[in-house]
């Protein structure tokens, strides 16, 4: 085990490695010259050169980034350019709204995606089996953004329920914090919810058609316990890995919610970098990104261990 640790560790690096390169070249490769951008379109040629030379613009790529990658390794990311304040600082002032809106999405996902599939394999064929199938199908199929803004103009337009964009801090109250985050999270995790919901029921129609479970309903065993102490826990693996995926997933999907919600989170900060071609903010955010999606990946790997102990890693 402690080998496995040890080379999953070491990969992780290599991926951080791969990443940092890759979001380094892609965020030269946006048009537009954060100089000019900064100055405005009446700067002068030399304004904007002294503005290159000042941000280390001026030097050749492999200096920029090995001197990016220096920094990074001892927790420095660099000075945002419009915002004037050190990157991480930047993304720790936005990082609440986004994970909270991350959890509240996967709570979702979750009260949804699951039973929904546990139901539509124990009901296989069935009409109630084709209707869920047919609402998990839709529901991948739906864009988030038209999800959410329908939903405001229900909730927030029509029946003025829920406020319609903005957000306020756990500090201003709990009730008032959950009201601003439902409707995001609500758009974003019924998405996710389709794809727990086809593994769920793949899963569980693998397993309830195995030998134990035949035995456990032969000897009298109540199906309630049947379906979630023989069959949902040995189906766990599958829907393990889909839930990680959609963990992973909710980052990018969280940057469309905070969008149209107007939710000053880590993804409207990359937004409104992206445009402004703030390139130490949409690296840092890169690198982040790549950091949660590894130790994602690591942990279900330990889940893995829990949920099923047969599973060993040599």
């Amino acid at each position: 085990m402690s080998q496995y640790l040890a080379r999953r560790l070491a990969a992780l690096v290599i991926v951080l490695g791969v990443v940092s390169v890759i979001s380094f070249i892609v965020t030269r490769l946006v048009p537009g010259d954060p100089a000019g951008a900064m100055l405005g379109l009446e700067a002068r040629e030399e304004d904007i050169q002294a503005m290159r030379k000042r941000l280390g613009l001026d030097r050749p790529l492999p200096e920029q980034y090995v001197r990016w990658v220096a920094l990074a390794v001892r927790g420095n990311l660099g000075d945002s350019v419009f915002i004037h304040k050190p990157v991480t600082a930047a993304i720790l002032e936005r990082i609440e709204p986004t994970l909270l809106l991350m959890l509240l999405a996967e709570t979702v996902a979750l009260s949804v995606g699951i039973p929904t599939g546990v139901v539509s394999a124990l009901r296989r064929g069935s009409w109630i089996d084709q209707s869920l199938t047919f609402i998990t199908l839709a529901a991948v199929s739906v864009p988030e953004f038209w999800l959410g803004l329908n939903l405001i103009i229900l909730f927030a337009v029509q029946l003025h329920w829920l406020p319609s964009s903005g957000y306020l801090s756990l500090a201003e109250g709990h009730a008032a914090t959950l009201r601003y985050l439902l409707m995001p999270a609500v758009s974003l995790g019924l998405i996710n919810s389709a794809l727990i919901a086809r593994m769920t029921r793949s899963a569980m129609l693998e397993v309830l058609g195995q030998d134990y479970v035949r035995t456990a309903r032969a000897k009298g065993a109540p199906p309630r316990l049947v379906t979630y102490r023989h069959a949902l826990k040995n189906a766990m693996v599958p829907i393990l890995t889909v839930i990680g995926l959609s963990v992973a997933g909710l980052l990018g999907g969280a940057t469309v919610a905070e969008t149209v919600f107007a939710i000053p989170g880590v993804g409207l900060l990359v937004v409104n970098s992206v445009s402004r071609r703030d390139y130490p903010i949409i690296q840092g955010v890169l690198l982040l990104a790549a950091v949660v999606n590894v130790v994602i990946n690591l942990l279900l790997d330990l889940m893995y261990l829990l949920v099923d102990p047969r599973i060993r890693y040599a």
